[in-house]
C-alpha cells in the first residue's frame, strides 16, 4: 500500500480467540511501523488503536472473529520509506511497556497466515509492508515475500 505524509493508515484485521479465556487485565494495541533498512537504534512509530468501552482485548472472548478496523493518523515528519507493519499487544505500564516478555504472543500458524511473532519487540509481524511518500505516485502492493529484513 502506498500512502503520502497527510493520509491516514486504514487498517483492517481478525482475530480470533482459540484459547480459554481473554486478557484479564487491560492491554493496548498497537500498530508499529518498522522502516525496513534504517539505521540501528531507529525506533518503530507507534500508532495506538482506541476501542469503544468494553470492546478492547479484554472483551475479546473465545470462539468469536473480531474485527478491528482503525483510522489513524501518521505523526508529522515521518520519514519517506517502506515500513513494516507489526501488531503489538504491549503491557499498559510505562515500565513495563518495551519489554517483549510482559507483551501478549498470539498463538498463530505462522507459516499459513504469514504472521510471525518477533521476541525481540514483542510484535507479529502481520506481512504486510506500507511505502510512505509526499509524492503523487499510484498506489501499488507489497506482498509478503518482498519484504527483506536488513
Amino acid at each position: 500500500r502506498h500512502l503520502r505524509h497527510c493520509e491516514p493508515l486504514r487498517a483492517e484485521f481478525v482475530v480470533e480467540n482459540f484459547g480459554f479465556a481473554a486478557p484479564f487485565n487491560q492491554r493496548d494495541v498497537v500498530l508499529e511501523l518498522h522502516r525496513i533498512g534504517a539505521e540501528a537504534g531507529t525506533g518503530p512509530i507507534e500508532l495506538n488503536i482506541t476501542f469503544a468501552r468494553g470492546q478492547g482485548p479484554q472483551s475479546w472472548h473465545p470462539g468469536k472473529n473480531i474485527t478491528i478496523s482503525a483510522e489513524l493518523d501518521l505523526p508529522t515528519g515521518i520519514s519517506e520509506g517502506l515500513y513494516e507493519v507489526m501488531l503489538r499487544l504491549p503491557d499498559p505500564s510505562p515500565a513495563l511497556r518495551s519489554r517483549s516478555e510482559y507483551a501478549i504472543r498470539l498463538a498463530n500458524v505462522e507459516e499459513a497466515n504469514g504472521v510471525r511473532w518477533d521476541p525481540s519487540t514483542g510484535g507479529h509481524s502481520m506481512g504486510h509492508a506500507i511505502l510512505i511518500s509526499s509524492g503523487h505516485e499510484p498506489a501499488w502492493g507489497v506482498w509478503p515475500t518482498q519484504i527483506e529484513q536488513e
